[in-house]
């Protein structure tokens, strides 16, 4: 199952049994772009990757709920952001008391290619039950002026 979330669109995903799910999902417009996903089923999956190059400001949130035991979710989003570019991007991982068993990561990463490029990741996990393995992380970093530099003696332009 692919989700295409379009500018200004709210996506929800319910699932009911122990489903997987898998999804991408193409960023277009500064619009804001949330998803939310509800894990309602004994052993329901998610795996959800956002890759992103942002040459304007964008904000993106994503939700999951674990609401049934044995649930597990691995969000990641990889950010590009150019120019004056700025981002917002929010995960939110919500296990609910009855969310035996459950486990979560979440892992934001974002790269500043403009000089006045910036972003706000902001991972969270609200845990109502405490026998979960939940964990999440992000990085913010700017070109590595030697990783510039191994480029650019290949014939990559500064500019590129």
């Amino acid at each position: 199952m692919i989700v295409n979330i379009s500018a200004g669109k709210k996506r929800e995903l319910v699932f009911t049994d122990a489903s997987e799910f898998a999804g991408s999902g193409k960023i277009t417009g500064n619009a804001p772009r949330v998803i939310k996903i509800n894990l309602d089923g004994r052993g329901a999956t998610a795996n959800i990757t956002f890759a992103f190059v942002a040459k304007s400001d964008t904000f993106i949130n994503c939700i999951i709920c674990h609401n049934a035991p044995q649930t597990k979710s691995h969000l990641t989003v990889k950010a590009v952001l150019m120019e004056k570019t700025h981002a917002e991007i929010h995960a939110c991982v919500i296990i609910s008391p009855k969310a035996k068993g459950s486990e979560a990561f979440q892992q934001l990463d974002a790269l500043l290619v403009g000089n006045k490029a910036t972003v706000n990741p902001v991972p969270e996990l609200k845990i109502k039950n405490n026998d979960v393995k939940c964990g999440h992380s992000s990085s913010v970093g700017r070109v590595n002026k030697d990783a510039l530099f191994y480029y650019m003696s290949r014939g990559i332009t500064k500019q590129k």
